[in-house]
C-alpha cells in the first residue's frame, strides 16, 4: 500500500470521527431532560434534649425492596395499571434512600438508637412506594427480632394526600412512615 493511500484512507477515517461527533451532539440536543428526586427525613424543625440513658439499641440487620419498585423510577399506579414518571428518577434507590433516611431520623431523635452490636435486630421491606391519583402511598414491613425470637411484626401503611406536587407528598409520607416505626419499636 502506497504512502498516499494511506493518508487518504487515515484522513476519510478522520472525517467520518468528526462527522460522527457532530451528528451525535445534535442527536443529544433533541434528548430530554431528566429531573432528580431524593425522598430523606426532613430534619429541620428537630431541636431535641434526649436522656441517652434510656435509649434502645437496635441494629438495622436488612433492607429489601419488592421487585418493580427496587429501581430508580418513580412508579404511578392507576388502579391496576402501572406506569413510570417521565423524565424524572429518584436520585439513587429506594432501599439507599430509606436507609440514609432511617438513620438521620433516629440520630434526631431520642431513645432508639443504632449499634452494629444491639441484641435487636430491625429487618425492613419496602413493600410499595408509589403515586395515586391524588396521594402518595408507601407501605413498609417490619420485623424486630431480639436473637432468635420474633418480638414485632407489623406492616407500617402511609397515604398522603396531594395536590399539587406528589413527590413532596410521597416524602411527607415517608416521614410519617419514619415516625410510625420508631413508636412501633419503642411501644415493646
Amino acid at each position: 500500500m502506497s504512502f498516499s493511500l494511506k493518508i487518504e484512507m487515515i484522513s476519510r477515517i478522520f472525517a467520518s470521527l468528526v462527522l460522527a461527533f457532530i451528528l451525535s451532539g445534535c442527536l443529544a440536543k433533541d434528548a430530554s431532560k431528566l429531573d432528580y428526586y431524593e425522598l430523606g427525613y426532613d430534619e429541620s424543625n428537630k431541636n431535641l434534649i434526649c436522656d441517652r440513658r434510656a435509649d434502645t439499641f437496635i441494629q438495622l440487620s436488612y433492607i429489601k425492596v419488592q421487585n418493580g419498585y427496587d429501581s430508580r423510577d418513580i412508579i404511578i399506579k392507576d388502579g391496576i395499571n402501572i406506569s413510570k414518571m417521565e423524565n424524572v428518577k429518584y436520585i439513587s434507590s429506594p432501599k439507599d434512600m430509606l436507609k440514609k433516611a432511617f438513620e438521620l431520623y433516629l440520630y434526631n431523635n431520642c431513645h432508639l438508637k443504632l449499634s452494629s452490636q444491639a441484641k435487636l435486630q430491625l429487618g425492613l421491606n419496602i413493600i410499595e412506594m408509589s403515586i395515586r391519583d391524588d396521594y402518595a402511598f408507601i407501605q413498609i414491613a417490619l420485623e424486630l427480632k431480639d436473637g432468635d425470637k420474633m418480638v414485632l411484626r407489623d406492616i407500617v401503611t402511609i397515604q398522603q394526600n396531594y395536590e399539587a406536587n406528589p413527590i413532596n407528598a410521597l416524602n411527607l409520607a415517608l416521614n410519617k412512615a419514619l415516625e410510625r416505626i420508631h413508636s412501633l419499636v419503642l411501644g415493646l
